[in-house]
């Protein structure tokens, strides 16, 4: 008798467990890719269809680049109807792997969110000639291999030109990640956009060669302090909050950028370069569905609605007044901010 029982109990443990898996089956969860590099995770929407995957360098919680990106594709895909899935804290020296399990599964297009992806993105493609891949920042393109950024000049003429309004110093800073293109632009037209407000102010530029090491941020940030900086603005990342948080230590005034980032230093966070990446996402995945996805470069600026900026937060109101003017006069194209990439 106890052994009848015992037998009709694990029946019941397994027809549980089938029920469980159908309806996560059911409900567009699916394993996560093979390759076990990074944190991976769940899958969203429902087979057949297109599918898309999001590779990120950094976590999904770090209020910047990576955060930014998966919540405004994540909302994209679901909105679109496009079964999707995410890997987040992908080193470098893995992501390859990570990309050719996407294709081996099946994935139609694959973004690939950062500049240090490309070499890998480009070589998997030439294994999977039928798979689309995306590669954000990047410049180097293939048949089925096209690159997309938010050229963030005219938001960092803006930033640079509420810096030089706010010093007292008249030398302010700016902490890069690594000097490549998207990050040059945003520091070149943060200089341009200081030296229209208040000819001569001095810009100092440093890069930290690094997306997520904060002890290189915050070291950044205090050396440009310590030669009288009196506003820090920040295009990298990890490093990036580090430094944001250096100058609010020191009660200066800092800039962010990709998100709105006062939420670290409300009082001195007054305002942030923002990213509007859901624009870029839309189109590649809308040309994917269209059948007119190319190897070409996917750009949005503010113009195109890109980038803009956080709103100014703890500023005079008459600094307030000049900056929004300011972006007016670029959006109506009375200023041609210059984008330099070198």
């Amino acid at each position: 008798m106890n052994k009848t029982i015992a037998i009709l109990f694990v029946l019941l443990i397994v027809l549980l467990a089938a029920y469980i898996y159908l309806e996560k089956r059911e409900s567009g969860q699916a394993p996560a890719p093979a390759a076990d590099k990074g944190k991976q995770t769940e899958q969203h929407a429902r087979e057949p269809g297109l599918k898309a995957a999001l590779i990120l360098p950094g976590t999904t919680n770090d209020n910047s680049w990576n955060q930014s990106a998966y919540e405004q594709f994540s909302a994209l895909c679901k909105t679109m109807g496009v079964f999707f899935s995410f890997q987040e804290n992908v080193k470098d020296k893995d992501v390859e792997g990570v990309i050719r399990d996407y294709a081996h599964q099946g994935f139609h297009i694959i973004f690939c969110e950062s500049f240090n992806y490309g070499d890998a993105a480009l070589a998997v493609a030439k294994e999977f000639p039928d798979t689309f891949f995306a590669v954000a920042t990047h410049f180097k393109t293939a048949d089925n291999v096209a690159v997309y950024d938010w050229p963030a000049h005219q938001g960092g003429y803006l930033a640079g030109y509420l810096a030089a309004l706010l010093s007292t110093s008249r030398k302010i800073g700016f902490v890069g990640g690594y000097e490549v293109p998207d990050i040059i632009r945003i520091a070149r037209g943060y200089e341009a956009g200081a030296k229209a407000a208040v000819k001569d102010v001095d810009v100092m530029i440093v890069y930290t060669g690094s997306w997520d090491d904060a002890v290189k941020g915050r070291e950044s940030a205090e050396s440009l302090l310590d030669m009288q900086c009196d506003v820090i603005a920040q295009g990298a990342d990890g490093p990036g909050v580090a430094a944001l948080k250096a100058a609010a230590k020191r009660g200066k005034y800092a800039i962010g950028y990709v998100a709105d980032q006062n939420v670290f230093a409300p009082q001195w966070v007054v305002t942030s370069v923002v990213l509007r990446k859901t624009v870029a996402y839309k189109r590649i995945l809308q040309d994917v569905m269209d059948n007119r996805f190319t190897g070409k470069a996917y750009m949005f600026d503010m113009l195109a609605g890109g980038v803009d900026l956080a709103p100014i937060r703890n500023c005079p109101a008459d600094v307030v007044q000049r900056v929004q003017e300011m972006k007016e006069k670029i959006l109506a194209k009375e200023i041609d901010v210059p984008e330099i990439v070198k």
